[in-house]
């Protein structure tokens, strides 16, 4: 978690100004409307002094960090490999999204976790299955 925070904390501050949150929340994929940099300055920001420090940003990254109780946002992921909505990925595709994350696994690592999952016929992991195997 310090390494994210070193990322975005470019000036080396120690802490995240607001104008740089624009540049964390495009990092992790979403494109947000001035309301939602303001709400999002509002949750992570404890003491509104429009700075996110370590303790702030470390709050906010475990908390973002536990396993959903609803899978319906993973699985959004996930469906960008499965442009035929079919259910399922390929295993090589899901090596180079489990080998591209940020603290990436080994492909030792990536073979067991695969080994472990459920193929249909073709050799293809049921995502869904496959994302409640892992936060299980």
């Amino acid at each position: 978690i310090k390494d994210a925070f070193s990322i975005f904390d470019i000036s080396g501050k120690g802490y995240i100004s607001r104008e740089d949150v624009l540049n964390i929340l495009v990092a992790v994929g979403k494109d947000p409307s001035q309301e939602e940099i303001e709400a999002f300055m509002c949750e992570v920001d404890r003491d509104n002094d429009n700075k996110i420090l370590f303790d702030d940003f470390r709050s906010m990254m475990i908390k973002q960090m536990r396993p959903p109780d609803d899978f319906s946002e993973v699985i959004k992921y996930f469906q960008i490999f499965d442009p035929n909505k079919t259910g399922f990925i390929h295993p090589d595709e899901l090596v180079l999204v489990l080998t591209g994350m940020g603290d990436s696994l080994s492909q030792e690592e990536v073979q067991e976790i695969i080994s472990k999952a459920s193929k249909n016929e073709a050799g293809e992991i049921n995502f869904e299955q496959f994302i409640k195997l892992v936060c299980s």
